[in-house]
């Protein structure tokens, strides 16, 4: 049989691991963003200054993966009207 200080070194090993790999789990990582999106540029009042371009977004982002899906429906949502 095992001795007591085994088992109790044992059970506390093993929740420190479960609590390690929870808070892996559950902790947002920043994701890498790299998007273009197309764009108009123009004088508001004048029609002859309309120019196409892009919106470049490159960086790290901390935040729920949530909040990025949803900032990208709303860029296409956008882009489309």
């Amino acid at each position: 049989m095992l001795s007591r200080g085994l088992k109790i070194t044992g059970i506390v090993l093993f929740i420190l691991l479960a609590l390690a790999g929870l808070i892996v789990w559950k902790y947002d990582f920043p994701k890498k963003i790299n998007l273009t999106y197309p764009a108009v540029e123009f004088r508001p009042g004048d029609p002859s200054t309309v120019d196409k371009t892009t919106v470049t977004v490159k960086g790290n982002f901390t935040g729920s993966c949530s909040v990025i899906r949803a900032l990208r429906e709303r860029l296409r949502s956008q882009s489309m009207t």
